[in-house]
């Protein structure tokens, strides 16, 4: 049967935004929870983009029961989270990046909160991709490019440089990423990236402009069979 996982990425709670085009992000962010405790789903990864640091203590308080991993986006900030987030794993100073490893897969989680990945965070990235395990690796924003008006203006900072880091490792990576509000699948060497749909939301997927489209939102569910990775789509 293996494991499964729900994705959830951008929900951009309690912004001035959404709010101004008739998003509930509060509503929609209970009906996906609702949605994954229907399917027995007791493990949440978040994508990062949590929203208004003040909707931070409703956030957490809704994820009790979960299990939870996180990233941070660019609408969020490593000292508003860490009051309501702690994980057992190596954290770096004042960034929210970790790993662990488990029988068949070694778990990343980086910190692109500031655009970019830090000097001082790649160099621990490559220390952590020293296995020959596969890896899931999670991040805010696409580190492969995205032929979208969105990726021209909005792109990770140094994604050149993270890109080559991760295809020197050679076994297969899976990058789980959000920032885009939009589907899409990008393969760059050993490199399977993920984009997956906002929780808010959505980005019509253009090359020479962005258009917001608000009549859908949802999240992914991650399907792990000892190193076999699979995901399904769920919108609302």
């Amino acid at each position: 049967m293996g494991e499964r996982f729900a994705y959830i990425t951008d929900v951009h709670l309690d912004e001035e935004f959404p709010i101004s085009k008739g998003i509930n992000a509060r509503k929609n962010w209970l009906r996906i929870l609702e949605d994954i405790k229907q399917k027995n789903i007791n493990h949440i990864i978040f994508g990062g983009d949590i929203g208004e640091a003040a909707a931070n203590s409703w956030f957490f308080k809704t994820l009790k029961k979960f299990e939870l991993q996180i990233t941070l986006g660019n609408h969020d900030t490593y000292n508003t989270v860490k009051a309501f987030y702690k994980t057992k794993h190596e954290s770096k100073q004042n960034e929210l990046c970790y790993h662990f490893l488990d029988h068949d897969f070694n778990w990343i989680f980086l910190d692109s909160s500031s655009n970019m990945i830090q000097e001082t965070q790649m160099q621990w990235l490559s220390e952590v991709l020293a296995t020959a395990k596969d890896t899931l690796l999670f991040i805010h924003h696409p580190v492969l490019a995205v032929p979208t008006e969105i990726d021209k203006k909005y792109p990770l900072i140094n994604r050149e440089n993270l890109t080559q880091l991760l295809a020197q490792h050679g076994h297969p990576i899976t990058v789980f990423c959000g920032h885009y509000h939009m589907n899409d699948m990008q393969v760059y060497k050993n490199i399977t990236q993920l984009v997956t749909h906002a929780a808010s939301f959505q980005v019509k997927k253009l090359p020479n402009s962005i258009v917001i489209d608000t009549s859908a939102f949802g999240y992914r569910i991650i399907n792990l069979n000892r190193t076999d990775v699979k995901t399904e789509l769920i919108t609302f």
